[in-house]
């Protein structure tokens, strides 16, 4: 009875259990599936990245394209202006010639405002600064003028020429500068200038635009010079803005 339990035992186990070589191929199988299966997927995530690089470059490139076109209004704006503000001050200057129409007088367009240089000789007598009546007609054409411009600051600049000061009632050429300087401003003020925009200094005889070896040097350095500065309230919205990144 035990010798047929065995027997039959032996018998199913021979039946029910895959041989070795058999098992083998169905590992190998299962490894190049796999392998196969890991090495797709790993093609699948490359590809999903640079999709997603690329993703990322075009939004990079169409931000770009957003922000160049900004700065390039924004660029346009300022130029628009700044060829608004040359024409103006063109139109100036020619008005402020024509109506003074003094000798020596120069008007220009210097840096970034409108320069308009006076004959201090033409405007006050030898050691003074009390407006000449010639003088004072000519500031007050040109306060007139001034106070038609679209609130522009304006600085009153005295100038004189090197020689000493000796006796009268100025010590040196600064404080002779500043009252001339100062003459001017308050006529100016007062023939529609507002008092908010305006104001005087003196450089005596430290900003000389020609040699004092020479009497006509002298006579050059002796002057008036009234700057005009530009208005940019209407580019102050742009200007305060935070700067844009640069484009590489």
């Amino acid at each position: 009875m035990i010798k047929k339990f065995v027997i039959l035992v032996g018998l199913y186990s021979a039946t029910g259990c895959v041989s070795s070589g058999k098992y083998d191929d169905m590992e190998k199988k299962y490894q190049q599936t796999y392998l196969k299966l890991k090495k797709e997927k790993n093609k699948n995530e490359i590809l999903n990245g640079r999709i997603k690089a690329n993703s990322d470059a075009l939004s990079q490139l169409q931000g770009n394209s957003e922000l160049k076109d900004q700065q390039l209004a924004a660029l346009k704006r300022d130029l628009d202006f700044a060829n608004q503000y040359m024409e103006q001050n063109k139109l100036y200057a020619q008005k402020i010639s024509r109506a003074l129409a003094m000798d020596g007088i120069d008007v220009r367009l210097e840096d970034d405002r409108l320069l308009v240089k006076l004959p201090g000789d033409v405007l006050f007598a030898s050691g003074s600064a009390r407006l000449s009546r010639k003088g004072k007609g000519h500031i007050a054409r040109l306060g007139e003028i001034l106070s038609s411009m679209d609130q522009r600051k304006i600085q009153i600049e005295g100038h004189t020429d090197d020689v000493p000061i000796r006796g009268g009632r100025y010590d040196s050429n600064w404080y002779l500068g500043y009252d001339r300087a100062m003459s001017v401003l308050k006529l100016l003020v007062s023939n529609g200038v507002a008092q908010g925009l305006i104001s005087a200094a003196s450089y005596g005889e430290n900003k000389p635009i020609a040699s004092n070896s020479t009497k006509q040097g002298k006579q050059q350095n002796r002057r008036i010079e009234v700057h005009i500065l530009p208005n940019l309230a209407p580019l102050q919205e742009f200007i305060n803005k935070p700067k844009q990144p640069e484009l590489d």
